[in-house]
């Protein structure tokens, strides 16, 4: 078995049957708080038998977890997807990656976690980044951008993500200097005033020619797209030799 592998509840139980899955190592996504945010949980398949269950539980699969301030038990419908991360059936390949270089391992795990959340986001209908024809460079480069400030559960994922797309993608990584020079941009466009905007959008101007000076000489030309809402918004020329 290779691991880590994604499947659904019921293709676990149709490859694997219920008994090898119990106590296999697994990472499912739950909700936080039922604040709607997803947040990716490490536990173990249960032994049903073993389990308090609801009689109108519709899962096929039972993960317990360790929460804050106690354990807990996660229903794994059929059409769920979930991690396998551990096999207790096979110890000869679970030895190898436990004699993994630990940055290996922590490599590893995050993978799993990255996919834990992009099967979620393919459960909501996301898809397409790999379309370059659909989906451009510069749109990821922005949604990496504006995650870092996001701050919830599940944002390391997300950015790395689309730092994975973007790689996949051979994007340049310039892509993501414009894209922080246009979150800075709108950041100082939208806290305006009519008296602080021409501070500002020199605030801006300058941020842009030290990511010029920084990054590359021949970077003017990504120069434009950052200057968009400066020109746009606050009607500041801000041109990069100015």
């Amino acid at each position: 078995m290779n691991l880590p592998q994604i499947l659904t509840g019921q293709e676990a139980i149709e490859q694997f049957g219920l008994k090898k899955l119990i106590e296999c190592r697994v990472a499912v996504t739950t909700e936080l708080n039922g604040l709607g945010h997803s947040v990716m949980q490490i536990g173990v398949i249960a032994d049903p038998d073993s389990c308090q269950i609801d009689e109108d539980d519709t899962g096929v699969l039972w993960v317990e977890y360790q929460g804050a301030d106690d354990w807990y038990l996660y229903s794994i419908p059929a059409d769920e997807q979930f991690v396998l991360l551990y096999d207790k059936n096979q110890p000869e390949s679970n030895a190898v990656l436990a004699d993994q270089h630990p940055d290996d391992q922590a490599v590893d795990r995050f993978a799993a976690a990255m996919k834990v959340k992009l099967a979620a986001a393919r459960a909501k209908g996301r898809a397409g980044w790999e379309d370059k024809a659909g989906c451009s460079g510069e749109h990821l480069a922005q949604l990496l951008v504006d995650h870092l400030s996001k701050a919830n559960a599940g944002t390391f994922e997300d950015i790395a993500n689309f730092a994975m797309m973007l790689h996949q993608r051979d994007e340049d990584p310039k892509l993501l200097f414009i894209a922080l020079a246009n979150h800075v941009a709108k950041m100082y466009v939208h806290q305006s005033t009519a008296d602080t905007s021409e501070i500002k959008a020199l605030a801006v101007r300058d941020f842009i020619q030290w990511g010029i000076r920084k990054v590359d000489p021949e970077f003017a030309e990504f120069v434009d797209n950052a200057e968009f809402y400066i020109k746009t918004e606050l009607g500041q020329p801000a041109k990069a030799g100015e």
